[in-house]
């Protein structure tokens, strides 16, 4: 009586509860590190385009007589204040604040009241009161961090003052949202696609495995193997259109002395090395056989039965047992 080794194989990982997590943290991360760089173009798009918005109205108020007038007074007298006229047209806007200054820096309009009459906060104010340069910057001022887009106010080809047009950070985060969050409830539905499919995915694998975890699957498989190519029998499996599908090593010693390797053999038809055994499984029709051939130089007791598996035929199995002492003679 053959006695096969016994295998001992350690208790398998949870690889389901291991293969979600690894791909939602992978999926996280995709469409994380996708969303910021997304998010951080259309940030950028954004800004600039808060920027040209407030050097556009910023150079408006700069032509406005208004304003020309109120900056040539404040730089011939002070007190002079706007803050009224300024504050109602800010009102109609989406912008933080708007403060004009004189040639001097000294504001003319404030949203804070107090604030009338001291000096504008900031270096980046002096290019345009020395220079009369348009300019944007991100910059800190009285109120806070904020996108402040300057103009200079013109009289005769010379900067007489400047208006400062600014929206401040909070409100700068607070219109991006306003405006893209299609974009947030898209990648969360992306997310959430993301997440349902990996569940589709998991539970078709758990029913085509039959409950079984995948380390599981391919110890068994290796100890089916082994034990496979322990029987000192040929067995050969072959599926519908008589290719061989798996075959143990000592039919491959058999069918071709040992010349060839296991690997040789697989998807190969059974004719090549076998004329006899395949004829035999093709006159079958689906039907077992049982009877004896010479295989080599040696005579064997063949079996062939099918393969069915869901009332449907695979393909066949094919044993084979040597006869002793046989006077039996064929080719194959």
């Amino acid at each position: 009586m053959a006695v096969f080794p016994r295998f001992h194989f350690r208790k398998p990982m949870n690889f389901k509860k291991h293969f979600i997590t690894s791909i939602l943290l992978a999926m996280a991360w995709i469409i994380t590190i996708m969303a910021i760089m997304v998010f951080q173009l259309l940030k950028s798009t954004h800004d600039e385009s808060l920027k040209q918005r407030g050097l556009e109205m910023a150079s408006i108020l700069a032509r406005d007589p208004v304003v020309i007038e109120a900056v040539e007074r404040a730089n011939r007298e002070p007190g002079v204040s706007i803050r009224s006229y300024i504050e109602n047209l800010r009102a109609e806007t989406e912008v933080s604040f708007i403060v004009v200054v004189n040639k001097d820096a000294i504001r003319l309009s404030h949203p804070a009241a107090p604030k009338v009459g001291k000096k504008f906060v900031g270096d980046d104010i002096k290019p345009v009161l020395k220079q009369g340069i348009k300019q944007s910057t991100y910059a800190v001022g009285s109120l806070g961090l904020a996108i402040r887009s300057f103009a200079p106010v013109m009289v005769n080809g010379q900067v007489v003052g400047a208006v400062c047009v600014g929206i401040l950070k909070g409100e700068v985060s607070h219109l991006f949202i306003e405006r893209h969050a299609h974009l947030l409830l898209l990648v969360l539905l992306v997310l959430i696609i993301t997440v349902v499919l990996i569940v589709v995915v998991l539970s078709k694998l758990k029913r085509t495995m039959q409950d079984l975890e995948p380390e599981l699957v391919v110890n068994r498989l290796m100890e089916h193997d082994r034990i496979f190519n322990a029987i000192r029998d040929p067995i050969i499996s072959i599926d519908n259109h008589f290719l061989i599908t798996a075959i143990n090593d000592i039919a491959t010693k058999i069918l071709a002395m040992g010349s060839m390797g296991k690997q040789d053999y697989l998807g190969q038809p059974l004719s090549r090395f076998s004329s006899a055994l395949d004829k035999i499984a093709k006159a079958g029709h689906g039907q077992a056989y049982s009877g004896n051939l010479r295989l080599g130089k040696l005579d064997y007791r063949v079996c062939i039965y099918p393969l069915q598996a869901a009332q449907e035929q695979h393909g066949y199995v094919i044993f084979s047992s040597r006869i002793w002492n046989s006077t039996i003679s064929g080719k194959s």
